[in-house]
């Protein structure tokens, strides 16, 4: 996005998207819908950005915390 490429940014949101949705996620899936709608216009609200960002780290640290598979 500091680059404005809103439409590569709005694909990848799209498919992310869609995963967090399938996956049953759906803090992430919500924030994604959210921002994935303001991109559409080609521009968004930093609040939006920022709430994405934040969900998004959580999700992360929540999967880092699973154990791992043994082989």
């Amino acid at each position: 996005l500091n680059e404005n490429k809103f439409e590569e940014a709005q694909k990848r949101l799209h498919t992310l998207k869609g995963s967090a949705g399938n996956l049953g996620i759906t803090p992430l899936h919500q924030a994604c819908v959210e921002l994935d709608n303001q991109l559409k216009t080609g521009s968004f609200e930093l609040q939006t950005l920022e709430n994405w960002q934040a969900v998004f780290a959580e999700m992360m640290a929540c999967l880092d915390n699973l154990p791992a598979q043994a082989s």
